[in-house]
């Protein structure tokens, strides 16, 4: 049974910024920040094999994208080059279904950190 169906969608919030783990196994200190319609989070979590440790529920795909990608430049300024998890585009050629390029050595609180930082006006 599919329980995200089973609780009235609020139309006022379109997509959600997650903030999630993998579940792949040796892949414990890596962590993945995206963005997705809001009914698509179960799709998200299978096609990157991870777990969501928070997530924002933003108005519009737009609104969603620039936090995403505000997140994504202040973890490449901290962390640098991104993890090379099993299934990325980088080892599969850009073919698909893949787990994406956005992945990071890091925590998963470390990237809330920097989400927190962004809401609060420091960076």
């Amino acid at each position: 049974m599919d329980l995200s169906t089973t609780y009235p969608q609020d139309s006022y919030f379109t997509h959600i910024v997650y903030i999630g783990e993998s579940m792949w196994e040796n892949e414990e200190n890596v962590a993945t920040c995206g963005y997705c319609a809001s009914e698509n989070l179960e799709s998200a979590q299978i096609r990157k094999i991870m777990k969501p440790v928070c997530t924002i529920a933003m108005r519009s795909k737009r609104e969603a994208e620039k936090l995403e990608k505000t997140i994504h430049r202040e973890l490449d300024r901290r962390y640098g080059a991104r993890a090379a998890v099993w299934g990325c585009c980088a080892l599969r050629g850009g073919t698909k279904p893949n787990r994406s390029d956005e992945w990071w050595v890091c925590s998963t609180g470390e990237i809330q950190e920097v989400m927190f930082k962004i809401f609060g006006g420091e960076l």
